[in-house]
């Protein structure tokens, strides 16, 4: 498998990431940041399982990267500063 994504695929990850997984934290967010929190969780290890129990490139999970850090900014803008930490 080539370690480089067509621009097709690229094109594909992005609708899907926009459509479905940032949809989909953004109103968890508003629901309870709690949630937020559970989805960084399982974010960090399907990507540590998919990476270590795979041969995959790294390149496959760039979106999942971004994904995740979206996560994690969307969690701490949600939450109140007197309930972090």
């Amino acid at each position: 498998m080539a370690d480089v994504l067509t621009p097709e695929q690229i094109q594909s990850n992005e609708r899907f990431s926009a459509a479905h997984v940032r949809a989909e934290i953004e109103e968890e967010a508003e629901r309870d940041t709690s949630e937020v929190l559970m989805s960084i969780c399982s974010f960090v290890l399907n990507i540590n399982h998919r990476y270590t129990c795979f041969t995959r490139p790294i390149i496959e999970f760039e979106w999942n990267l971004h994904d995740l850090w979206y996560i994690v900014i969307i969690s701490a803008s949600a939450t109140p500063s007197n309930e972090a930490g």
